[in-house]
């Protein structure tokens, strides 16, 4: 090899390792070759984890490997050029999930809560026609036919009222208004609840005279206690202890909460009573953050704060101060965790709100009528126009909605078993997400 053909090939191996050199920093700084522009750019990428774990994965119609496994969650597809890419997940026997995704430059966007729900039919529990049911772990309660039963046993009462999730059941009877408690070890002698608390307010209270109950709901985790609601005041109520005990007799809206407690609204005070320590909190002045004067249908303690839905359909998020959430409301429901807010507006339809960070995302439905959270706070399950979906609202929209059931009066969402039941003129169904 002459002197001239070595000096070239050791300035083309220069050269070469220069440039791959160049390119392997580059790559590890996340900077690849835009063979389209023709230049440098700073890469993205996209992380997904699915249930089930093992779908596949598609971008743009190319198959990557899933790398979920025993040791690792989730896949992270690297180097990707900015852009708009179509992501597909999927799996046999299970329905499709897809989104357009946005790469941005030196960002990864992840989906993290991707669900696949089970492609298979609804399964009939009950056949027939009922005009209320609900719904607990290893108990049915299908009101229907002027009477209500239990596991199929008839109980006391024509209404359903509430069922624990211990098989403990509330009804009413439509032609007295008096309530009773029943469950599956008794089913056919419940106790008459307006009975009881009209003795014990005799007995006790030292108030004598027949007074008709508005009102009767379950203290969380215990099947003893009631809060009850009649014209003129609000009591609780112990049938474990034979007690009865006077809270208020002033009050204009009540509400209760989901940590037992009860508040009402009182001349612009908000009060708030803890059936544990059997107290009354400071009363919180509405009319400081100016909403003096209101009827409220609808208040809820949140993390810091209160959510007050008014009777001009105005929504109010009140924590160090009060902030207009919208108008047009009819009905909210907040996340597990307290920090999502699912709103439905007459004109906006329904959107969810983070209450943190006030990000917004909209278009997730119209004439929907119930909504229950997902337990992973990032899918929910709704009632709208008669069907039941199952809708993937982590990411905004535009959102992957699956139908689980058509003709849907009601439905019931199991967060301990992921499953939805709901109910339609042929009868009560179940389905696995």
């Amino acid at each position: 090899m002459s002197i001239k053909t070595r000096r070239v090939l050791f300035y083309f191996l220069v050269i070469l390792f220069v440039v791959v050199g160049t390119l392997v920093i580059l790559h590890s700084r996340g900077i690849s070759l835009d063979t389209e522009n023709l230049g440098f750019v700073r890469t993205g990428g996209i992380y997904i984890s699915s249930q089930p774990n093992r779908a596949s994965i598609f971008l743009d119609g190319e198959e990557y490997k899933n790398k979920s496994g025993v040791l690792q969650r989730g896949t992270l597809l690297t180097d990707l050029i900015p852009g708009t890419y179509q992501l597909l997940v999927n799996e046999e026997g299970f329905e499709n999930w897809g989104k357009e995704v946005e790469v941005l430059p030196g960002e990864v966007s992840v989906f993290d809560t991707v669900i696949l729900p089970a492609n298979v039919d609804p399964e009939v529990i009950r056949s027939g026609q009922f005009s209320n049911f609900d719904i607990a772990p290893g108990y049915l309660a299908l009101e229907g036919g002027g009477g209500v039963t239990l596991n199929d046993v008839q109980v006391f009462g024509h209404k359903i009222i509430e069922l624990t999730e211990n098989g403990s059941l509330l009804t009413q009877s439509e032609n007295t208004g008096n309530y009773y408690l029943t469950n599956e070890f008794n089913a056919q002698n419940g106790l008459n609840l307006s009975l009881i608390f009209n003795n014990l307010k005799e007995d006790r209270l030292n108030l004598p005279g027949f007074v008709q109950l508005q009102e009767v709901t379950f203290l969380p985790d215990n099947e003893r206690q009631f809060y009850v609601v009649t014209k003129n005041a609000l009591y609780l109520l112990d049938t474990g202890k034979l007690n009865l005990e006077l809270i208020t007799t002033e009050y204009d809206n009540v509400e209760y909460q989901q940590d037992g407690t009860l508040v009402w609204t009182d001349n612009d005070l908000l009060y708030n009573f803890n059936p544990v320590l059997r107290n009354q909190a400071e009363p919180l002045d509405l009319a400081k953050l100016g909403l003096a004067g209101r009827s409220f249908t609808k208040i809820l303690k949140v993390n810091g704060g209160w959510l007050f839905l008014d009777e001009i359909h105005e929504l109010h998020h009140v924590s160090r101060e009060s902030r207009l959430i919208a108008r047009g409301v009819s009905d909210f429901w907040v996340a597990p965790n307290g920090n999502r807010l699912a709103v439905i507006g007459d004109e906006s339809g329904l959107f969810v709100q983070d209450l943190d960070t006030s990000e917004r995302f909209t278009g997730l439905g119209q004439q929907v009528g119930r909504l229950s959270w997902h337990k992973d706070m990032a899918h929910i399950v709704v009632l709208e126009n008669e069907g039941v979906y199952f809708r993937d609202i982590g990411n905004g929209v535009p959102v992957n909605s699956y139908k689980l059931g058509d003709g849907a009066s009601k439905f019931v969402y199991n967060a301990e078993e992921n499953e939805v039941f709901f109910s339609n003129d042929s009868g009560v169904w179940k389905t696995s997400l």
